[in-house]
């Protein structure tokens, strides 16, 4: 599975929907296993812009 380097929307969009869960697992975010795919990629993204700005 990639990692969170530098990752964006179309690279997240090629994923299965495990291996969006499973990264969400390892990056820790909060409620993952409730989320569909779309809400997966958004906290995704938005975790990395986070990280991308400190």
């Amino acid at each position: 599975m990639p990692g969170g380097r530098g990752y964006d929307l179309p690279e997240y969009e090629r994923w299965t929907e495990e291996e969006l869960h499973a990264l969400a697992q390892s990056l820790s975010i909060p409620n993952h296993e409730k989320m569909n795919r779309a809400d997966l990629i958004d906290a995704l993204m938005e975790l990395m812009s986070r990280r991308k700005q400190e």
